[in-house]
């Protein structure tokens, strides 16, 4: 598969995919951005709370897919790719809901008996 696929990692801060040689040693580091930004920033490469890397090489994040089919992330579509940006983004519409068990407690659901401490003004 020649050429280059958009990435979507739901992972809050991404991901360091690696390809690491038979002797060990590490020939290749992509970096997936994840949705997380600093406060106040806009980035257009996090949608649909997914971060997207463009120019991701096709046969490599085949054969690590392929290599990490077991990775929890991977096997929860939390980690896909399309070769057009635009297919990608309507995978990512689709897996809005998907949870990652990194999103923020909701004050609602902080449990019987921690008590909230609120900061005097």
């Amino acid at each position: 598969m020649p050429g280059t696929v958009t990435v979507a990692c739901k992972l809050p801060n991404g991901l360091h995919l690696e390809k690491i040689d038979a002797h060990g040693v590490r020939t290749r580091i992509v970096t997936l951005r994840g949705p997380m930004q600093p406060w106040g920033t806009f980035s257009p490469d996090i949608a649909h709370g997914v971060g997207l890397t463009h120019g991701v090489d096709a046969d490599f994040f085949a054969a690590w897919m392929k290599e990490h089919a077991d990775y929890a992330p991977v096997k929860a579509g939390l980690i896909f790719a399309a070769a057009k940006p635009e297919e990608v983004l309507a995978q990512a519409r689709d897996r809005e809901s998907t949870r990652t068990g990194y999103e923020p407690l909701r004050q609602e659901d902080i449990p019987r008996g921690i008590e909230v401490v609120k900061e005097n003004a």
